[in-house]
């Protein structure tokens, strides 16, 4: 059956040739044992589970994604005090809006509007501070007035008067009308 002698054709010539020897595959043949404890299920894990559920796996991929992202940005403060964001703060152009549907919700972005609320809210106290110091010290400078301001009502109406003639016999200039 495997014999050495070949057969050619119809010369009837045979030939010998030796088998080439194997080359190692490195593979190792398994032992009935190792191959028993494959195939047996009573050995696995209780942990394990026996099906394979990939959205378990994702969600668990997902989790430990976002608890990464929760560390890298631990200890990282934003100092939205900075004069680099003045711009955002004191210029109505760049004002972020919060109804953009680009905006994303994070800790920084929330504290950025935040504090231009604060500030504009400082800003109308000190100009309404200012508004009312100005009103009480033109009050305060007009009561004084008032002592000398009989004088002055009482030129203004000597100069209404006299523009206006004593017994209307004078025009607006001095001139007198005729009566025609």
């Amino acid at each position: 059956m495997y014999g050495t002698k070949l057969s050619t054709g119809s010369r009837g010539s045979t030939s010998t040739k030796s088998k080439k020897p194997t080359k190692p595959t490195g593979r190792v043949p398994s032992t009935p044992t190792e191959l028993a404890l494959l195939a047996s299920t009573e050995i696995r894990s209780s942990s394990e589970p026996r099906h394979f559920g990939m959205a378990k796996v994702l969600n668990a991929e997902i989790y430990a994604k976002k608890q990464r992202r929760e560390e890298d940005g631990r200890g990282f403060e934003t100092n939205v005090q900075d004069e680099r964001f003045k711009a955002l703060h004191d210029e109505y152009e760049y004002a972020i809006g919060l109804s953009n549907p680009y905006f994303r919700k994070t800790k920084a972005m929330t504290r950025l509007p935040d504090e231009r609320r604060k500030r504009l809210k400082d800003k109308v106290r000190v100009l309404a501070d200012q508004r009312n110091a100005r009103r009480h010290a033109a009050a305060a400078d007009a009561k004084p007035r008032d002592a000398g301001g009989d004088s002055e009502l009482k030129r203004l109406v000597q100069s209404v008067k006299r523009k206006t003639g004593d017994a209307g016999s004078t025009g607006v200039r001095g001139a007198k009308t005729q009566k025609r």
